[in-house]
């Protein structure tokens, strides 16, 4: 029986709704769900033209048409990469034409162009500052995370070992905007621990941090930090440096920190234990001030069609919006991932990107995976 983080994270990845009982429930807080090895998408992204600027300083793609893959995928150029609209895990199939060998990691740009990441192990996280210039991921043979700066080739190497079986738990990482910090957090597996610490990519301090609490965002300069824990039917939210708020409602789905310092976001999601499934989308977007507690009511999103849902928010792509990443939920086209700006005082939204989503689900810039 899945508990509810897992039916929370069956949400955002589309996987089959199950009903949840009061022992998942009293254990939610004490497991999660492990990340799915995912297959290729059919088609890739290309911008039409145009930027808009996220609230964290970077430029995120404007809206997109689609283009297949090509035959063969070369590897990502050391320098001279126009900016990352997403990355994804491919999956090679005995006839497949794009010269690969088992599943790995691939990337593609706001143009169009689509990488191969051989240096990434398939099994870890990768992610992708919100202006698309920058990506860290785990090198495999290294044993430890690179950052990777797209247009210059400059990496930076992180000053801790990371084994292949410590990807066994279940893995992440958050970079900040410019990505010279990253959270690192295992969840653990196994006979693996948990564990999590901020890396300054440039000095090669660490600093370990409460591995109990999930990694949300991370501020340029390291700070500030947050970071959050579910409980049953209860959230704790802590921004590192203040004291922890609570808000009545069991998730995952935060948006990053505002730069103001403490205004956060949420998907609202409604528990009814009568209910099946029993956690279930309202179809609005909530926010809370993180430092002192203060909620607003929650606020119905208008703009996605209704054969979408709502799966997991980001950066902020001005001062009153955050981004948000909607998967199609029809089962008579194919699937897509579309990027919107939520405003979060009067639900509307504006598309920002769309990308084919058919068998592969990417992370893109600024995008909280």
């Amino acid at each position: 029986m899945n508990t509810l983080r897992d039916e929370l994270r069956g949400i955002a990845d589309e996987a089959p709704l199950v009903d949840l009982g009061a022992r998942a429930l009293r254990r939610a807080k004490h497991r999660r769900a492990t990340t799915a090895i995912l297959t290729v998408a059919a088609m890739v992204a290309i911008i039409s033209g145009g930027t808009a600027t996220l609230f964290t300083g970077g430029p995120l793609p404007d809206p997109i048409v689609l283009v297949p893959i090509p035959e063969t995928v070369v590897p990502l150029p050391e320098n001279n990469v126009q900016p990352l609209a997403g990355a994804y895990r491919h999956r090679c199939l005995p006839d497949d034409p794009t010269r690969c060998e088992g599943v790995e990691w691939r990337v593609f740009t706001t143009s169009g162009s689509t990488y191969r990441l051989t240096d990434a192990g398939t099994a870890s996280p990768v992610a992708i500052t919100p202006d698309g210039r920058r990506i860290a991921y785990w090198n495999a043979e290294q044993q430890t995370f690179n950052l990777r700066d797209l247009a210059t080739g400059q990496t930076w190497r992180a000053p801790i070992t990371v084994r292949k079986a410590d990807m066994d738990g279940e893995n992440f990482l958050r970079p900040s905007p410019d990505g010279l910090h990253l959270i690192y957090t295992r969840f653990g597996g196994g006979n693996l621990s948990q564990y999590s610490v901020l890396i300054d990519m440039q000095s090669g301090k660490t600093t370990k941090l409460n591995a109990a609490w999930f990694p949300v965002s991370i501020g340029t300069g390291g700070t500030p930090i947050t970071l959050v824990r579910p409980f049953d039917d209860i959230t704790r939210i802590w921004v590192l440096g203040h004291d922890p708020i609570t808000i009545d409602d069991f998730t995952y789905e935060f948006s990053a920190l505002h730069a103001n310092g403490h205004t956060l976001a949420w998907i609202d999601k409604a528990l009814d234990p009568n209910r099946s499934p029993m956690v279930q989308a309202t179809g609005s977007i909530a926010t809370v001030d993180a430092i002192t507690g203060i909620t607003s009511p929650p606020v119905p999103i208008q703009g996605i069609p209704t054969t979408s849902r709502l799966t997991r928010l980001g950066a902020w792509a001005s001062p009153t919006e955050v981004t948000a990443l909607t998967t199609s939920d029809s089962p008579t086209t194919p699937r897509q991932s579309t990027l919107y700006a939520i405003d979060i005082h009067t639900g509307k939204t504006r598309k920002l990107q769309t990308l084919n989503n058919t068998e592969a689900s990417s992370t893109q810039p600024g995008v909280i995976t």
